[in-house]
């Protein structure tokens, strides 16, 4: 006899465990770049690269980023697009 599992149950609570943690690394990444994109939009609109700061605080007002870090996105996003030459 092998070293495979046998039981269902074990398996599932494996294959539950690995998607958990898969899915909370996958979250802490977004949060990351959530606030990688803010960042980056204020140092992009503060050098006048209105187009690029624009994508960078629409990319973090996203429902996967956390809502203080939408909100000032989209604050941000707001105020580049009142700056940006029609």
């Amino acid at each position: 006899m092998s070293g495979a599992i046998r039981s269902p149950r074990l398996s599932g609570a494996l294959a539950l465990a690995l998607t958990v943690l898969a899915w909370r690394d996958a979250a802490a990444q977004t949060k990351s770049d959530c606030l990688s994109a803010f960042e980056r939009g204020q140092e992009e609109q503060k050098q006048l690269h209105l187009g690029a700061a624009r994508d960078l605080f629409l990319s973090c007002t996203r429902a996967t980023c956390s809502p203080p870090v939408r909100q000032d996105c989209a604050e941000h996003l707001e105020a580049v697009t009142r700056e940006a030459p029609t």
